[in-house]
């Protein structure tokens, strides 16, 4: 008799396990605020001796109280969920006194899992472009390749001048300006950016006219969201002349 009582409450614990599993369970995402659609607009300290480790930048952030951009530690550059990282650790060369110094070659890397390409150039193909357009591009998304940083480096040897105590002149192991910008031509955005720098924009790198001309890209996010963004200044005036300016829009979640 137990051995039956406990056949049955086994098979109605089993009937109930099968009903519950029968019935269609959601599975819900995050859910995101209006405000994610909202044009996000920022201003970028370029300078290496301020901003070293990048300013990180996450289109599609959870919810209002989320950051949705940070000026990167070398702890925080490993953790914060960026699409987008503008990069000034390359940005200048040391001299022989170990002093930043010239014009440098700021950057923008894409997070491994994120894609990009050229959608148009200047505020109105970004104001222009609707989520329809999306379509046309989808397969000129490319993720960026990997860069050969290590062979951008200089590094003494017997063509190498010294002065009358045998020093050289400059620094071993610096990025060599002309060869790490060639690198970043490789880049889906990269140093484009840059009006006078191997960019496609041709014009002075303080002229407020870039915005009509700097290249506008149409991003594939770590969620597979898909956001405009571009550079609308590289340098400003006055106090924002060591700042770039950035702007995205997110267009489908």
């Amino acid at each position: 008799m137990k051995k039956n009582l406990f056949n049955w409450a086994a098979f109605i614990f089993l009937l109930i396990i099968v009903a519950a599993c029968s019935n269609d369970i959601t599975v819900k995402g995050p859910e995101y605020s209006d405000d994610v659609w909202e044009t996000r607009e920022y201003k970028i300290e370029r300078h290496p001796t301020l901003i070293r480790n990048g300013f990180g930048m996450d289109l599609l952030h959870e919810g209002s109280s989320e950051l949705d951009v940070l000026y990167m530690t070398e702890t925080s550059v490993n953790e914060f969920p960026y699409d987008l990282m503008f990069c000034n650790d390359y940005a200048y060369s040391k001299n022989s006194a170990g002093e930043w110094n010239g014009s440098g070659n700021p950057v923008i890397f894409m997070a491994p899992d994120v894609k990009a390409t050229i959608v148009g150039y200047g505020i109105s193909d970004f104001e222009s472009f609707v989520s329809t357009d999306i379509a046309k591009y989808i397969t000129s998304l490319e993720a960026d390749p990997e860069l050969d940083l290590e062979s951008a480096k200089h590094y003494h040897d017997s063509s190498c001048a010294t002065d009358a105590e045998g020093k050289y002149s400059h620094e071993e192991g610096f990025y060599i300006q002309s060869l790490i910008r060639a690198e970043f031509t490789k880049l889906i955005i990269g140093n484009k950016f840059r009006p006078n720098v191997g960019g496609v924009v041709v014009c002075s790198a303080n002229d407020p006219n870039q915005i009509n001309l700097q290249p506008v890209f149409l991003i594939e996010t770590k969620e597979k969201a898909y956001s405009l963004f571009m550079v609308t200044l590289f340098q400003g005036v006055g106090d924002d002349s060591q700042k770039s300016s950035v702007m995205w829009k997110l267009l489908v979640i």
